[in-house]
């Protein structure tokens, strides 16, 4: 599998260089440039219609030569070219997922540009992905792969690592975009809990950490517009401690919260 991301490839090169110097481009960072132009000029072609078999994976020079592939060779195409753009290998990767019926899918799942895992529907244009999401309800990843890595399920951060996106803020009429982890603590552990945002841009609204003891009573809490800052406290009791950050910023933003000890962190799901 990893013989079809072909980074190297000098037609590939070639693609690249065309595609992110076009005068329409000014629009898209080099991801969406690169995302808009295979959705865009690659046309979906069942395999039994080009190739007259029912399986067929087409190298990423096949796909820029016809102008067609199905979903795989999408997903192929678009890894390639990042890749050639220079994206890590341990950044993205072409996934192939299975659904409830047993269905499999290709697409591409990256985290280079926001700092966050996320499937990407190759085939989907930009605007579309912007206004209405992914169409990828359903699918749980089998396997992923590039020119450099295989890897069983999906790719994981390290244990006690959470990469999250922080919903759009509806401050101040709402409190802000809340993420939250809870975990099981042990009277007299010290927790350290490093928050970083992901996003270059400028934080406009202070963002607040808040760490909350089993009776939900605030242990610690911050507030400020430091891109990382690191936390510490110590539980007074054992039972289970939800930490948390509250954006209220108003764009959806990125953020990475590194915690220790690892151990049986969850994500608490938002409830609005």
């Amino acid at each position: 599998m990893k013989r079809y991301i072909t980074p190297n490839d000098p037609t590939v090169k070639l693609a690249v260089q065309d595609i992110l110097n076009s005068s329409w481009r000014w629009a898209y960072n080099d991801f969406n440039a690169l995302r808009q132009w295979v959705s865009t000029h690659v046309n979906y072609a069942s395999d039994e219609k080009v190739h007259s078999v029912t399986e067929y994976w087409q190298l990423p020079s096949e796909t820029l030569e016809l102008r067609s592939g199905d979903c795989e060779d999408f997903a192929i195409l678009l890894c390639t070219l990042l890749r050639a753009n220079g994206v890590p290998a341990d950044q993205v990767y072409v996934a192939v997922g299975k659904d409830q019926k047993g269905q499999y899918h290709g697409y591409l799942v990256e985290r280079y540009y926001t700092g966050i895992w996320r499937a990407i529907e190759p085939e989907e244009d930009v605007w579309t992905a912007l206004m209405v999401g992914e169409f990828l309800g359903g699918y749980e990843e089998a396997y992923c792969f590039n020119d450099v890595d295989y890897i069983e399920g999906k790719p994981a951060l390290p244990p006690g690592v959470y990469a999250l996106m922080v919903d759009y803020s509806f401050w101040p009429i709402t409190r802000g975009a809340p993420v939250t982890l809870e975990g099981y603590l042990n009277a007299a552990d010290k927790v350290t809990a490093s928050v970083g945002w992901l996003k270059d841009d400028k934080i406009i609204y202070d963002w607040v950490f808040t760490a909350y003891d089993p009776q939900g009573t605030a242990v610690l809490t911050w507030s400020g517009k430091e891109k990382q800052r690191t936390f510490s406290f110590t539980a007074p009791v054992s039972g289970t401690y939800k930490v948390g950050v509250v954006k209220k910023d108003y764009l959806a933003r990125g953020v990475e919260i590194q915690i220790y000890p690892p151990a049986a962190w969850r994500v608490v799901p938002v409830t609005r």
